[in-house]
């Protein structure tokens, strides 16, 4: 029982953790940064573009990792 545990404190993705923090905050920096634009030159700012491709980015290679680790434990499982 104490094996496992330690398995699973072992197996915490702390990149993953990192990563989606990291994109909160550029995010959110972003998101303040183009209100800001706006209100000060009346202009929407290349920061839209940013903050569009970045969440395309993240949600897309979410789906690939979701995807490719279900096809790995599917392949596990029948091997």
């Amino acid at each position: 029982m104490e094996n496992e545990e330690i398995k699973q404190e072992e197996c915490i993705d702390y990149e993953g953790k990192a990563a989606r923090f990291t994109l909160a905050l550029l995010l959110a920096t972003l998101i303040i940064w183009a209100i800001y634009d706006k209100y000060k030159t009346g202009n929407n700012g290349f920061q839209w573009t940013l903050i569009s491709a970045t969440t395309l980015v993240y949600f897309n290679s979410k789906q690939y990792f979701i995807r490719r680790d279900s096809k790995r434990k599917r392949i596990e499982k029948e091997g």
